[in-house]
């Protein structure tokens, strides 16, 4: 019981790992693409 409650944290911590890693990405490509247009402006 106590072993199939750790996996089962473990994957739930894993989908959050996950979760987390895209949602960097998903930051630092909108701050690229900030970075692309306000040089295009100058």
């Amino acid at each position: 019981m106590m072993l199939d409650g750790a996996l089962n944290y473990k994957r739930r911590s894993g989908h959050i790992f996950l979760f987390l890693s895209c949602f960097s990405e998903e930051v630092n490509m909108y701050s690229l693409a900030r970075k692309a247009l306000s040089i295009m402006d100058h």
